[in-house]
């Protein structure tokens, strides 16, 4: 299936991010999410107070040159905001498709 056709409403997570630049890049699997110890507070009409706040950064940098930037995954985890992009393509996908195939964990 071509990527333009598949909206990935939740991220990947074999991918990665770079926050300063957006490159891709396909994630190993040993690699693993960190989490900080402050709590999520500003979420509306969500009880979240025994969530971890979720830090995306994987702990490596972009090799593009002259960036560096800091990789993160692109997932979306309890609590945050979906993406824009991917939610308005799924609508299009939507209006257009006579099936859907929704998969996840």
């Amino acid at each position: 299936i071509p990527r333009d056709k598949i909206s990935e409403l939740h991220g990947n997570t074999y991918r990665v991010v770079c926050q300063r630049c957006d490159k891709e890049y396909h994630r190993h699997v040993n690699q693993k999410r960190r989490t900080i110890g402050a709590k999520i507070t500003d979420i509306k009409d969500v009880d979240v107070s025994d969530h971890p706040r979720i830090d995306h950064r994987i702990g490596r940098k972009c090799t593009k040159p002259g960036c560096r930037g800091i990789l993160g995954d692109d997932i979306i985890n309890f609590g945050e905001q979906m993406p824009l992009g991917p939610t308005r393509l799924a609508f299009e996908h939507a209006a257009q498709g006579d099936l859907a195939l929704v998969l996840g964990t």
